[in-house]
């Protein structure tokens, strides 16, 4: 199998759980990949000599990587994502205005996910693979750029990242740092990898349902708690969908976070925390528990 292209490379907000879990969030896609390269290490190795020769030894197991990704161009989008870079707005001229991304000290690098597709070619059939690295922190990259001369000298951009263990101690894996995954299909692969990497999800929080005190309700409890002045709001039925991130859930019933609910044994439910203005930013879901008299 040899590997002829390499497309979409995407990007996700990193977040553990309190119940130790870890899920991405916010994810954003910077289009048109060029090249990158993924440089692990190891721990030495440890062996244990005997009778003149190794009769044990420990396992090499990953001690980080670095990754180097080039792309056509970094967005302001990504760059702001990426880097934590604050984005203000400035005025100029006859009262026009424009974006600004600020580079100060309240610069915040978040830990992220992240995701690209190799495109593979074996006994002339394309495949593509979905390569997620579970948990990174990328630094600032390099400015450089060269006049155009009489011919144009394609200028790409270059970041570079520090591949870590994720903190995940699940059924899915130990402290995984790197996960990938073959599609006969490029949408397929990127598909996976919106999933995986929560493209246009609010941030994760964990809604759990117990019994009411009433029949036919529910206590719901929510862990994170909502912070500063965002409230709640909750949708419940046979099957719900959490929201995307800053969708509008004015039409979704309010809730105060410990008045018990009315709902349907075995439905399930949202509660979705929501900006002032009614935006979602964060979103989790359950099955219903309800007092069944």
């Amino acid at each position: 199998m040899a590997i002829k292209g390499l497309s979409i490379p995407v990007f996700g907000k990193y977040n553990e759980m309190p119940d130790g879990s870890v899920a991405y969030s916010r994810g954003i896609i910077n289009p048109r990949a060029v090249s990158y390269t993924i440089a692990p290490e190891s721990a030495d190795s440890n062996p244990l000599y005997g009778d003149n020769q190794i009769i044990e030894n420990d396992k090499q197991l990953f001690a980080g990587a670095a990754l180097t990704l080039e792309t056509d161009d970094l967005t302001q989008e990504t760059s702001k994502f990426i880097l934590g870079i604050k984005e203000i707005q400035r005025t100029y001229g006859d009262n026009k205005t424009v974006t600004s991304l600020v580079y100060d000290d309240e610069q915040n690098n978040p830990t992220l996910g992240f995701g690209i597709i190799e495109e593979h070619q074996n006994d002339d059939v394309t495949t593509y693979k979905a390569v997620m690295l579970k948990k990174i922190l990328f630094s600032l990259p390099e400015d450089t750029a060269t006049t155009r001369g009489q011919s144009v000298e394609w200028q790409t951009k270059s970041i570079e990242g520090n591949v870590q263990r994720s903190s995940e101690v699940s059924e899915n894996g130990t402290h995984p740092w790197k996960e990938s995954a073959d599609f006969a299909k490029e949408s397929e692969a990127i598909e996976f990898l919106k999933e995986m990497l929560g493209v246009n999800k609010p941030d994760p929080i964990i809604v759990t349902s117990v019994a009411g005190i009433s029949t036919g309700e529910t206590k719901i409890s929510v862990s994170p708690e909502k912070s500063g002045t965002n409230t709640y709001k909750y949708q419940t039925a046979e099957k719900v969908t959490i929201p995307d991130y800053n969708a509008d859930c004015t039409s979704m019933t309010d809730w105060d976070g410990t008045e018990e609910i009315t709902a349907t044994n075995g439905n399930e439910i949202v509660v979705v925390e929501c900006t002032a203005e009614g935006k979602a930013v964060k979103s989790g879901k359950t099955t219903v528990i309800a007092n069944g008299g």
